[in-house]
Parts: C-alpha cells; structure tokens; sequence
C-alpha cells in the first residue's frame, strides 16, 4: 500500500475548495474528481496547477451523466465505482473535498 493520499473532490463551481487542496496534493498523492467536480475535466490537469506528480482520475459515471464523456481531457483517468473502490484501497489514506 502506498503512503500518499487520495483526494476527492466533488464540485467544480468553489474555486476556494480547490485553493484549499492545492497546497495539500504531494508527489503521489491523487486527485479523483467526483459529482460536479468532473466539471473540471474539461481541461488539462496543468490548468487547475496542479502537481504534475499527482495522478487525476475522474468518475466515468458522473462523467457521462454531465455529458463530459467524450470532453475529457486526455489526462485525468477515467474510474468506474469498483475502480474508485480500488483507489481508496490503494491509497493509504482519503480525504474529502466537499
């Protein structure tokens, strides 16, 4: 098991969410957007200046129900729910965004 962090954030719209998590992504950790935070996909990773070592993942589902399926930006992975089960387990610990 790895000792980073998977962090999960699910909204788009709270720029100061985002602003608050920033600081807390390390080399290892990632990202997985969730609900409306898929909304961010829609750009590459480097836009919302993130770590390039943190690895970004996106629910495919929440994807889909907000039509961003084909809109995803090459660099977040897309999960499933069984997939996003994997990430909390694969990660040593998970934190929150909401």
């Amino acid at each position: 098991m790895s000792k980073a962090t998977l962090h999960t954030l699910n909204r788009s719209s709270d720029s100061a969410l985002l602003q608050q998590c920033r600081p807390l992504l390390a080399a290892g950790d990632g990202l997985l957007l969730i609900e409306d935070g898929v909304l961010h996909t829609v750009q590459p990773p480097a836009a919302l200046q993130l770590p390039p070592q943190v690895t970004c993942y996106a629910l495919q589902e929440d994807c889909k129900a907000r039509g961003l399926l084909e809109h995803c930006h090459k660099d977040y992975k897309l999960v499933d729910y069984s997939g996003f089960v994997k990430l909390c387990t694969r990660y040593a610990k998970v934190i929150a965004w909401f």
